[in-house]
């Protein structure tokens, strides 16, 4: 939950939600009281089928990555970065990219204890500036509970060995 749930609330974002989960989780390499390794098949609400992977039991540890393919293309994104993007129709916007890629080193991929903190500075802000004008914040609590269902469903399908549906 600590190192994937902002990969899986942005792939679950970016497919239109998943609705249901079948997963393995456990504890393959650190002594840790959590797992460090977790799989999952989801079925997103569109029918598409996919694979989310988390682990920091791996070396070197790997930054995010998200490989979306179908009839019509395909886009890979890692971290901050356009790798491929390949739609039918359209020009390769990697190429575009290029010069804007951004090194990243380190992190929570590479040591579990590492988790930057700089990007929930922003977030932090915004909630205190909604409060003060009496909006809603950027992410309101619906949408940051909605990662953490598909999470606990991930656990309650690993636990049980079965596929687990997620409600609305």
């Amino acid at each position: 939950m600590n190192q994937g749930i902002h990969g899986i609330d942005l792939i679950s974002w970016i497919m239109g939600g998943i609705s249901s989960v079948y997963a393995k989780c456990g504890t393959k390499v650190r002594k840790i009281p959590v797992e460090d390794t977790a799989l999952a098949l989801v079925t997103f609400k569109s029918g598409a089928w996919g694979v989310i992977e988390g682990t920091t039991s791996i070396w070197p540890g790997l930054e995010t990555k998200f490989e979306v393919s179908g009839t019509k293309g395909t886009i890979i994104l890692e971290e901050a970065k356009i790798l491929k993007w390949e739609v039918e129709g359209e020009k390769d916007k990697a190429s575009e990219m290029a010069s804007a890629r951004v090194k990243t080193t380190g992190g929570a991929h590479s040591d579990p204890k590492a988790i930057e903190f700089s990007g929930h500075i922003a977030h932090v802000k915004d909630m205190v500036e909604a409060i003060k004008a009496g909006r809603d914040p950027m992410v309101n609590g619906e949408e940051g509970r909605k990662a953490v269902q598909i999470i606990l469903a991930i656990y309650e399908s690993s636990k049980k060995g079965k596929e687990i549906s997620i409600k609305d």
